[in-house]
Formats: structure tokens, sequence, C-alpha cells
């Protein structure tokens, strides 16, 4: 199985190997249980099925994937060790919530976070670092910080500036749509009206509200109606009132149309209208880097068959 004797023989007589294709099914409970949420994720756990350390990723050859399943398998690199860690230092914590969160733990990430933001003071909460790493945990307003923001908009704004405050509760209210829309069932009126409610809540609140929620909140009912032609339209006229983010969120609502409309949409009609808003973007964005990525997306589209 091994190209390499030296890892053989370590593999061999070091762990006892599993190998699931969750991404097909999972009929063990596998990612409910160790979190995973990446691939590919290599968990070690001991004899009782505890988890004892984990590492994402793979490797360009054996040896170096031998050399970080060995320095995964280090005492010092086990959940033991933050954990005791924890214990004995508190000040570990945020530490400990970014490592769960680079392991895209984030359930466990969360939680943690959620049981020390109220031990910390507004300016420890909302330095430049922990809104780093917050920006990457939160992906909705249900969170206990977003709701704190809200609640507390003066002083939180003073630590982070009333502009980034700004922003990053628009973009995770952005987000929670984004992801809501993609899941939604348009044949079950439940699931369409769980989202239509989130528009309003968030277009109502003017510290939520943005151009990305005001534009679904002006064409849901073109989105019910599964009427493309006319969301198209509207996407193309407002695209120059988004920022680049938002832009992105116009581009996939119109790309996945088809499958949250659940309506023949030919594929070809659907690359075009993504080509014409690429193109219409570019005419008004002025980052470097984001017209760099704009263009490697036209590049793309312009070449498929």
């Amino acid at each position: 199985m091994f190209p390499s004797k030296e890892a053989g023989d370590y593999f061999n007589n070091n762990v006892i190997l599993l190998k699931y294709n969750l991404d097909l099914e999972d009929p063990d409970g596998i990612m409910e249980k160790y979190s995973v949420r990446a691939y590919p994720t290599f968990v070690f756990v001991d004899g009782d099925g505890n988890e004892y350390a984990r590492f994402l990723g793979g490797a360009n050859d054996t040896n170096a994937f031998l050399e970080k399943t060995k320095n995964a398998l280090k005492p010092e690199n086990s959940w033991a060790y933050p954990e005791a860690k924890l214990k004995s230092d508190p000040s570990y914590t945020m530490e400990h919530i970014r490592h769960l969160n680079s392991a895209y733990m984030h359930e466990p990430a969360r939680e943690l976070l959620n049981k020390t933001f109220a031990t910390r003071s507004v300016q420890e909460n909302f330095s430049e670092e922990s809104v780093r790493l917050y920006n990457s945990l939160i992906t909705d307003i249900n969170s206990p910080v977003v709701d704190f923001m809200i609640q507390n908009q003066r002083e939180v704004s003073e630590v982070m500036g009333a502009e980034e405050y700004r922003l990053f509760l628009t973009s995770k209210a952005n987000a929670q749509l984004g992801n809501k829309l993609m899941r939604m069932d348009i044949e079950k009126p439940e699931s369409v009206a769980d989202v239509e409610n989130d528009v309003i809540k968030i277009v109502s609140n003017p510290l939520l509200v943005s151009k990305y929620s005001e534009f679904l909140a002006n064409n849901f009912g073109h989105i019910k109606n599964k009427d493309h032609s006319v969301i198209f339209e509207h996407s193309t006229k407002a695209l120059p009132a988004f920022n680049p983010t938002e832009i992105n969120m116009i581009i996939s609502l119109n790309a996945s149309a088809t499958r949250i409309l659940k309506t023949a949409i030919d594929p070809d009609v659907l690359r075009q209208r993504s080509i014409a808003l690429y193109e219409i973007a570019m005419e008004f964005v002025t980052d470097s880097r984001v017209l760099e990525n704009y263009q490697r997306a036209l590049d793309r589209l312009k070449n498929t068959p």
C-alpha cells in the first residue's frame, strides 16, 4: 500500500488505517462524531474511539505525509495538551479557539468563544486580533457576539471603528442570507418563508441592512416566481452599488439559479449571464487583486466548451 518501506513499517506498526469517502456516504456518522468539515482530514483516535489528534490536507510525497503524521502524534500536538493548558492558564483560551477553528472544528470553537466572550472586556473582545477570528468563525447574526454588538453600538464601534463595525455586521447578515438562499427548497413554502422572514428582519434593521439584502428584498417575489430573467436584469442594474463580496454573491445567485429555483435554464445562458456580470463589475471595481480574480473567472467561463 505504501510506496516506501519506511512509511509502511511506521504505519503498520503504529496505527490501524481506516478510509471513509464521506462525500459519498457516512454510515457510521463519522462527520458528526469527529466534526469533519474539510477533505482530506486525518483523525487519530485511541482504542476507545476518542480523538487524540488530527491534521488537514495531504502531502506532496510519502515522506512528507509520514512527517505530518509523526508530528500530529507528538504529545504536545494531542488534544490533551491544550485542554490541560487551558485548565492551568485561562489566558490560553483565545489561542485554543483559533486552533480549533483552524482544524475546522467550528462548533467547539464557537461554544468556547461564547463562554469566554462574557468574561472579557470590550477592548479585548473587539481588538483587531479578536475581530479577525470572528470574521472566519462567525457566519451569521445568530451569535452572542453579534447580539452584543447590536446592543452596544457606541462602545463597540469606538473600539472597532465605525466603518469596520458596520461592515462586520452587514457581512454577517449577508452571509446568513446567502447561505440560507443556497439551501432553500423553493418547493417547500415553509423553507421559502424562513428565508423571506430573515430578509425582512435584516432589511428592517439599520445596522444589518446592505445593498445585497435590499436587493433580495426587492427581488424575493421574482425568486418565488422563478423568474430568472428579471433577477438577472435587475442584477446588472444594481451591480455598481455592491462591494466585491456582494458582487460575488450576486453572481453566485445567478449562476446557481437552476438549483435554487429548481427550473430548467440553458447552461450556456447561465454562463453568458455570469460573463456579463463579471464584465460589468470590471468596469467599476478598482482593487487590482479583485480584478485579477474576476479576470481568471472570466477566462474559465469563456474557455468552457
